[in-house]
């Protein structure tokens, strides 16, 4: 009775351990920025701001400041979406991210 159960928790035990072998384990990146109009250079508050890949978001603050952490690998892409402006997207290709995002 014993061998029954050994022999499968022993096999789950090792394909866990030789799946997380291949897992990447990229650092966090600090992705900060801000939203303005492209044209009154006034900050844009509550647009959704996200890596177009995950589930990395945030909203633009009364100043149109936003932060938001990321495991992505860069490069990274950013989307700008909210309001009645038209999404705009922001290619990353190094870190520390600061991004000033200027919306039409």
């Amino acid at each position: 009775m014993r061998t029954k159960i050994s022999v499968p928790l022993i096999s789950i035990m090792l394909i866990m351990l030789l799946s997380y072998k291949n897992i990447e384990h990229n650092p966090p990146i600090e992705v900060t920025g801000i939203v303005l109009d492209a044209h009154t250079r006034k900050p844009l508050p509550q647009l959704h701001v996200y890596a177009s890949k995950g589930e990395e978001e945030a909203f633009t603050n009364d100043k149109g400041a936003f932060q938001f952490t990321s495991w992505q690998e860069l490069p990274l892409t950013i989307t700008v979406r909210g309001n009645d402006k038209k999404d705009k997207q922001v290619r990353v290709e190094s870190a520390p991210v600061q991004v000033t995002i200027l919306l039409p």
